[in-house]
């Protein structure tokens, strides 16, 4: 009786946590699923790849003017997005296969001369 009691108890408390949300409504996104360009007040840039035979590595700057190496299978900073390739001009990044865009691609661009 006992066991009964306590799952019907535990069943009761989880069903007053739970969030009411609209069934017809897509679930909010995740905040670890969204894309690091919308996250920061200054985009994440690619400033340039190094590569050998052996090791590749991204020179990335990001928000409040942090300068970062990545090497595959590091993490962005402060991020979920893991680096899952790096290849001449551009960097693959992954995420959970929960999010709806696991993927994202950060490419080398080169500013025009009338930006500061």
């Amino acid at each position: 009786m006992t066991r009964a009691w306590l799952w019907c108890l535990s069943l009761i408390l989880s069903a007053a946590q739970a969030e009411d949300r609209d069934p017809f409504q897509p679930p909010a996104s995740r905040p670890q699923c969204q894309l690091p360009e919308k996250a920061g007040a200054r985009e994440w840039r690619l400033q340039g790849t190094l590569s050998d035979q052996t090791h590749q590595a991204a020179y990335i700057t990001g928000p409040g003017d942090g300068h970062y190496f990545l090497q595959v299978g590091e993490y962005l900073p402060g991020t979920a997005w893991k680096a899952e390739s790096i290849h001449r001009g551009k960097v693959l990044f992954r995420n959970t296969p929960a999010c709806d865009k696991p993927f994202w691609q950060l490419s080398l661009t080169r500013e025009s001369p009338d930006e500061e």
